[in-house]
C-alpha cells in the first residue's frame, strides 16, 4: 500500500506519537530519557520547531510540537534515528527501535488543543505508572504546574488559550475538556489544511487592531510611550503570535527586538490570566475579525 505524503502548513501544530518496535521499550534508564529529550532540543532548534507539550512513557512517546515553514518530517527523520543509533550502540540492539513511522495528528482549534495537553498529561496516570501527573518525572506537566521540568518547552501559547477558555491553572484538569477523538489520521492527506497564518498577514492584523484601537496603523508602528497606542501595539503582538507569527517574524515587522515582542506576548498573557475582561474581549475581537477576513478572503479566491 503506497504511503500518503506527510501534511504540512506554516507555523501548525501537531500531535505527535512514535511507539517501540513489537511494543518494546525504548527508554531503559534515565540517561535514556535525558538524551531523547536533549536530542529534541538540538534538533528541534535546528528544524524551528517548538515543544508545547510532551510525556515520554518507557514504551512510547507522545508530542504537541509546532513547526515553522520547514515539514515536520525532516526533524523527526533525524531525531529518531540518532536516538534509535546511540540506543542501538548502548546496549548492542540490532534492527529497529520504534514501530514504524510516527503519527503526526493536525491540530485544528483551541479546544482541540487544550484537550490534547490534557490527554497527554493524564497518559503516564492512564498507563498505571503514578497516580497524579504530578508524580511522574518524564512529562511537562511540571513545566505548566510550577514553571519549570526536564527539556525545553513553550508554555505561554497554552496558557494564553486557557486564559482566553476561562481558566489560568494548567493542573485543574477537571476544568480541561475530555479526553480527545483523533478525528484526521496520520497518513491521509488532509484536504485544505491550514492554519490561520497563512490567510492573515500583518498588515491586516495591525489593520484591525488599529481599528478596534481608534488608531491609524502607522501609529501602531512607532516609537511612543503613549499608553493607548503601547496597548494596542502589545494587542497586535500577542494576537500576531495566537494565529501563527514567530517572534522574530513580528519582531521584524515591527522593528523591534525579540525581547521586546515577548514580553508584550507576556504582559497579555498576565492580563488574560487575571481574566480581565477587557483584555479578554479585545482579543477575541481582534481574532474573530482576522478568523472572518481570511474566510471572505479565501471565499473570493475559491470563486476564481
Amino acid at each position: 500500500m503506497p504511503r500518503f505524503p506527510r501534511v504540512h502548513a506554516d507555523n501548525a501544530i501537531y500531535h505527535t506519537i512514535a511507539r517501540g518496535n513489537n511494543k518494546q521499550d525504548v527508554f531503559l534508564s534515565e540517561d535514556d530519557y535525558y538524551f531523547y529529550l536533549s536530542l529534541f532540543e538540538k534538533y528541534g532548534s535546528r528544524h524551528g520547531v517548538t515543544l508545547h507539550a510532551y510525556a515520554l512513557l518507557p514504551n512510547h512517546i507522545h508530542l504537541l510540537v509546532q513547526v515553522s515553514t520547514r515539514p515536520l518530517s525532516g526533524m523527526m527523520h533525524v531525531l529518531q534515528q540518532s536516538y534509535t543509533q546511540a540506543f542501538n550502540r548502548r546496549y548492542g540492539h540490532v534492527g529497529h527501535v520504534f514501530q514504524g513511522r510516527y503519527k503526526a495528528l493536525l491540530v485544528e482549534d483551541d479546544a482541540y488543543l487544550l484537550q490534547l495537553v490534557k490527554y497527554i498529561h493524564l497518559n503516564p496516570v492512564e498507563a498505571g505508572l503514578c497516580r497524579e501527573p504530578d508524580d511522574y518525572p518524564w512529562s511537562s506537566h511540571s513545566h505548566y504546574s510550577i514553571g519549570w521540568g526536564r527539556g525545553t518547552v513553550e508554555t505561554g501559547l497554552v496558557k494564553s488559550i486557557m486564559a482566553v477558555f476561562g481558566t489560568g491553572i494548567i493542573d485543574d484538569y477537571a476544568l480541561l475538556p475530555a479526553k480527545p477523538v483523533e478525528a484526521v489520521l496520520p497518513d491521509q492527506p488532509v484536504k485544505g489544511a491550514t492554519t490561520k497564518s497563512v490567510e492573515t498577514t500583518l498588515d491586516r492584523l495591525l489593520s484591525i487592531v488599529a481599528q478596534l484601537s481608534n488608531l491609524p496603523p502607522s501609529a501602531l508602528l512607532e516609537s511612543t510611550k503613549i499608553r493607548h497606542v503601547v496597548q494596542a501595539r502589545r494587542l497586535f503582538i500577542y494576537c500576531a503570535s495566537r494565529v501563527g507569527y514567530k517572534m522574530s517574524e513580528i519582531g521584524q515587522y515591527l522593528g523591534r527586538s525579540n525581547t521586546s515582542v515577548s514580553e508584550a506576548v507576556e504582559h497579555v498573557t498576565r492580563k488574560l490570566l487575571d481574566r480581565q475582561s477587557n483584555w479578554t474581549h479585545r482579543v477575541k475581537q481582534v481574532l474573530d475579525e482576522a478568523d472572518s477576513s481570511a474566510t471572505v478572503s479565501h471565499s473570493r479566491l475559491s470563486k476564481h
